[in-house]
């Protein structure tokens, strides 16, 4: 598994047990980046992963939400 599939897997599990709930707004790309001292690419390729899986979504100018 790669790093940016075991930190979607973290956004998955804490969706799944309400720590995130449906709407909240989710953490800059370099804010999530530096929060787990990780590259923008492996941010980047986390939130593409919950993006094309249903987990989240992106509204332009706004965020991940």
């Amino acid at each position: 598994m790669t790093l940016y599939e075991s930190l979607a897997n973290q956004f998955i599990e804490d969706i799944k047990s309400q720590k995130l709930s449906v709407g909240t707004r989710l953490p800059a790309l370099r804010a999530m980046a530096k929060q787990h001292q990780v590259s923008m690419t492996t941010a980047t390729k986390t939130y593409d992963y919950l993006q094309q899986t249903g987990w989240i979504y992106a509204q332009p100018q706004s965020g991940y939400f």
